[in-house]
This record gives C-alpha cells, structure tokens and sequence, in this order.
C-alpha cells in the first residue's frame, strides 16, 4: 500500500539522479547482482520510517544559509577522526548533536531541521549507521527509506562509502496544510564507493555537483517533541550539475 500527503504524488526511479545517491545505487547493484530496484520495505512508524510523496514547491522566502575486507566503521567519539578511504570505512566519525532550534515549532525550527537532516546523511554515507537518520524521517519520504536501506546493504555486504558532503545554498520555505516546504539549492562534494576489499565499481565514483535543486517538506512530530522531513525530493534533470 502506498501513502501520499496533501498535494504530493508517488514518484520513483528518480533518486539515483541525485549525486549523493549514485554511489548507494551502485555499490547497492553490484551487492545485489544487477538488480535494478531495492525491495519494497513496509510501513513503520514515524520515528522509524519508510515509503513516498511528492510536494508542490513553495512560495515565500527565508534568508540564504549557507580497513579490512569486511569493515566497519567506528560511529562517533572515540579516537582521532579518520576519513574513509581505498583502505578502509571512516573511523571516529563525529555525531551530529540536534540543534536546539529543532525543537521548536517555528519555520526557523523546520529549516534546521533540514540542515540537521543532511548532516546526519554524511554520517550514515561514513559509517552504515542509519539509527539516527532513521529517527529523522516519516513514513512518507521515500527518499530517505530508499537512502537508508541502501546504506545499510552496502554497508553489511563489506562494502563502504566516502560520503559525499553537502552545504545547502539557499532555502526558500512556506507554510504548508502539515508545516513547511521549503526549495532548497544544494551543493555536494565529490564521494567514492568501495565494494569488499576496497574495490571501486563501475559508477562507483561521484563528480561534486553545485546548486542542486531540491525540494524538502517537513512537519513537528509531538511524540518526538522534533521536526522530521516528510519528503525529500531531487528536482533536478539527469546529469545536471
């Protein structure tokens, strides 16, 4: 059964034109022997996530904001930051802490809330943990399900990824029937993904690509006391940069 919010519509086989998911395909294809789309996950519940929307885009604006052959990386904290590199995951990869404004019901609230979302992305793309990126999202954003369970594949088949970093652009938000939607121009770096035994598959490399659009629509989750994204949409034709 497929969920849809207000004004959104079921899109798929889009994702993989996003640079920050090319690789996760990839490496989640050669993992899986050629298969052209991941298995379907069912519903959870909020907090935990899983399927899709779309979202009409916005209209008001806000201001500018700028190893071994099985690995695994080491979560957060202890320990020098290592990158991940052809010899192995991430080590010591610092842990996004919730900013403050998260947690507070206003549209300043709902942007962090998305910039929080893509520096937890990084984390989960460095380290195959996807616990707290999965706290972050709704049943509706088939993006983030699609992202997580890919992560999570590349990651249990021995597999690792760079990460590639984001810097949002810019921002536009509005209201919407559930809290916000905002455009967003997205910026990423460029990121390599290694199979078992530091092997870079085909596609397995990705260029930095500028200005991205995006569009991101997010809503206050009371049991959670926290905004989550509800959609997290790549607007952007193949190939573009």
């Amino acid at each position: 059964m497929s969920l849809t919010a207000p004004g959104r519509a079921l899109r798929r086989h889009r994702f993989a034109q996003a640079g920050t998911l090319s690789v996760a395909l990839a490496l989640a294809l050669t993992a899986c022997g050629g298969q052209s789309e991941p298995a379907e996950s069912s519903t959870t519940s909020p907090s935990s996530a899983k399927p899709a929307v779309e979202t009409s885009a916005p209209a008001s604006t806000s201001e500018t904001a700028g190893v071994s052959s099985s690995p695994t990386a080491t979560e957060s904290g202890s320990g020098e930051y290592v990158p991940a590199s052809a010899d192995g995951p991430a080590r010591s990869v610092p842990k996004p802490e919730m900013p403050a404004d998260m947690k507070e019901e206003t549209k300043e609230g709902a942007e962090a809330a998305i910039r929080y979302f893509w520096d937890v992305h990084y984390y989960a793309e460095q380290t195959g943990d996807t616990e707290l990126l999965d706290s972050l999202y709704s049943e509706y954003c088939e993006f983030c399900q699609f992202s997580s369970n890919d992560l999570q594949m590349i990651y249990k088949d021995g597999g690792w990824y760079t990460g590639t970093e984001v810097q949002i652009d810019s921002i536009l938000t509005h209201r919407s029937e559930t809290g916000y939607v905002s455009t967003l121009l997205v910026t990423t770096g460029t990121g390599t993904g290694y199979t078992k035994g530091g092997v870079v598959p085909e596609n397995g490399d990705v260029e930095a690509a500028s200005k991205q659009p995006w569009i991101a629509e997010v809503s206050f989750n009371p049991e959670s006391s926290h905004w989550i994204v509800d959609e997290m949409s790549y607007e952007g034709s193949i190939g573009s940069n």
